[in-house]
């Protein structure tokens, strides 16, 4: 397989109405050095309603109960202590430019195919400062932040025709503690604002196919590695927080099934979950704050839930907070494309291997 090119891809929803649809479509190419490529990553339009909602309207991330009968059963932890984390650049181990000076992502190697890269100048920089401050305070709808946002921050390639699907194969996080759980009929329908995942495209079209009976796929996409939240100025955060929770760890949840599907059948993979996690953003009007979503395990590597942890928050009306929340974009964008895809494309491709489904050796190397 080729691993020379990646993609942005983007979701859509429609809104008003009853049925909100979301999932998965194309969108933008990333990538590295070639035409075809595994890595993609898809975002979602934005709607002024709940995005998540459940079949019996009970419970859904609006109510002040949905972190103890939803999320914690499942032993999904959601830690809001502020970390000292001095830069995306540390947070990842990658080197920081001197002199604020903006990086050249095409020019890294595996990923000169990607157009999801926010760059910035000083003068940008200004603008959308500026346009935050006038926006600050007038109690505008959900969807004029998201737009700004989009334009400026958030990325991606439209094709002709958009695809709402919505996320109902995913398997969803177990209950860890029966005695917590309460009657609830929450069906975890999530619809994401945007989410960035991987495409097949970089797959030999020979054993693609298969890759469905290995991992959850949907319109040629699969291993969501970033979600992003909006919600108008003014309103509570912690809504925010508890939707992009729930997704990430949906997320996650599969992404760490993966893992685990391919160290059973080849114990010689590393033992080290250290790229088996998720990253998220709440973009609550003019300010933001990223965290990132790990497992929690017992000695044996079970899963025993996972925490959310806050990364990094900045107010948009800062000329700095503007740059930090591109250059976290940009950085989590990098990851995506050179650690989380070339880590799930190995575990797919032992998983079909076991099977005896013939694939390529690229990424075989690739440390967790």
């Amino acid at each position: 397989m080729s691993s020379k090119g990646s993609a942005p891809k983007i979701v859509s929803r429609r809104t008003g109405g009853t049925a909100t649809k979301t999932g998965s479509d194309a969108g933008k190419q990333s990538g590295s050095v070639s035409a075809r490529s595994l890595f993609n990553a898809q975002g979602s339009q934005v709607t002024p309603k709940s995005t998540v909602t459940n079949a019996t309207r009970n419970i859904s991330p609006q109510s002040s109960r949905f972190t103890k009968l939803i999320l914690e059963p499942r032993g999904i932890l959601i830690n809001n202590t502020n970390s000292i984390v001095p830069s995306a650049f540390s947070h990842f181990s990658t080197g920081q430019p001197e002199d604020d000076k903006t990086i050249n992502y095409k020019s890294i190697a595996g990923l000169s195919g990607a157009h999801i890269w926010v760059t910035l100048n000083n003068n940008t920089i200004k603008d959308i400062a500026a346009k935050y401050k006038e926006m600050r305070g007038q109690n505008l709808y959900e969807e004029e932040f998201a737009t700004l946002a989009k334009e400026q921050f958030l990325h991606s390639e439209r094709r002709s025709r958009a695809r709402a699907e919505r996320m109902l194969q995913l398997r969803i996080p177990p209950l860890l503690d029966e005695a917590l759980a309460q009657e609830t009929d929450w069906t975890w329908d999530i619809r994401l604002d945007c989410a960035y995942w991987l495409s097949l495209k970089g797959f030999n079209t020979k054993y693609r196919f298969q890759i469905q009976n290995a991992t959850y796929i949907r319109n040629s996409i699969t291993c969501p590695y970033f979600t992003v939240e909006f919600k108008r100025d003014g309103e509570p955060d912690n809504v925010a927080v508890r939707q992009v929770c729930a997704a990430g760890s949906l997320a996650l949840f599969n992404r760490y099934s993966l893992y685990t599907s391919a160290r059973k059948v080849n114990l010689t993979l590393a033992n080290n979950i250290s790229n088996v996690r998720h990253y998220t953003l709440t973009l609550v009007g003019h300010k933001f704050v990223f965290w990132v979503i790990q497992p929690t395990c017992d000695e044996s590597r079970k899963w025993t839930g996972c925490e959310m942890k806050r990364l990094f928050g900045a107010d948009c009306t800062d000329e700095y907070a503007v740059r930090e929340l591109g250059d976290w974009i940009n950085e989590i964008h990098r990851w995506g494309l050179s650690q989380h895809g070339p880590t799930c494309e190995r575990d797919i491709k032992t998983i079909l291997r076991t099977s005896g489904v013939r694939t390529s050796d690229v990424h075989e190397a690739i440390p967790r």
